[in-house]
């Protein structure tokens, strides 16, 4: 439901993952990809202060709140 419905906000890379943020009916969920293994490893939910801890150089407040709804 998350690939499907979700809105991808952002990608990051962390060690071996592809890390992809997605908004989906007023939160945040990260996946982490692992592409050597072409596999989801894990999917964490995240509040919004995670968000701008993890990607705050990457990310303004208008995008934050135009993904949110």
């Amino acid at each position: 439901m998350l690939l499907d419905k979700g809105h991808h906000v952002l990608s990051r890379i962390y060690l071996f993952y592809n890390v992809h943020l997605y908004a989906l009916a007023g939160f945040y969920a990260e996946i982490w990809y692992r592409q050597a293994d072409n596999k989801i490893e894990r999917v964490i939910i995240l509040d919004e202060s995670d968000v701008l801890d993890l990607y705050d150089n990457q990310i303004g407040l208008s995008d934050i709140n135009g993904s949110l709804g």
